[in-house]
């Protein structure tokens, strides 16, 4: 077997015509900030901060057939946006240590695609949108106490409480077939990838 220049230049050659997504180019965008404070009361006791975000959103054409020829396309578009905070005191002792805390969290997801098939009886599209927020807050301790050199009792907890609210749009067929109810769903059927837009 032989290998000349032109045969490496076009071994990952492709005819795929998907390229764009609502007039952009695949682009993937991950963004972070984390802000940590702590101020030491005494040499057993200390408060910590701890403030986070973080962002990213993606353009994704994705052409399964990497083809010309729209046979299987899933151009699609995702966002999410998260913001949290904690509140932690720790304390230290010689015969006492403790950690404490509270945390809140909110964050949303969006994610919008169309599958496309060009079936030979026509052209196919299955359009689904998703639209979540969430919010999230929680109560936590964890004591432990040395009763002596070689034993020591350890007690903790946490609570949450977690709620999320959806938005989801899917055919109104696919829906029956998965057994939602049709008020279930903001809206039966929608035209493509350029309908709704991610909220600001």
């Amino acid at each position: 077997m032989s290998c000349n220049e032109d045969d490496a230049e076009n071994r990952y050659d492709t005819r795929a015509d998907q390229y764009m997504v609502t007039g952009r180019a695949q682009r993937v965008v991950n963004q972070g900030t984390t802000l940590m404070a702590e101020y030491q009361i005494d040499l057993a006791l200390s408060v910590k901060s701890i403030t986070a975000h973080r962002k990213s959103s993606s353009y994704a054409p994705i052409d399964f057939d990497s083809l010309n020829t729209p046979l299987f396309q899933a151009p699609g578009i995702h966002g999410d946006d998260q913001t949290s905070q904690e509140f932690q005191p720790t304390y230290s002792g010689s015969t006492l240590q403790g950690v404490a805390g509270v945390f809140y969290m909110k964050a949303r997801v969006f994610n919008e695609f169309d599958v496309l098939y060009g079936a030979p009886t026509g052209p196919l599209s299955l359009y689904t949108l998703g639209d979540i927020d969430s919010e999230t807050w929680a109560a936590f301790a964890d004591v432990s106490y040395n009763v002596s050199d070689t034993f020591n009792i350890n007690v903790g907890g946490r609570y949450t409480d977690d709620g999320r609210r959806a938005r989801i749009s899917i055919p109104m067929r696919v829906c029956r077939r998965l057994g939602f109810r049709r008020d279930s769903v903001a809206s039966g059927w929608r035209g493509g990838i350029d309908a709704p837009r991610p909220r600001q």
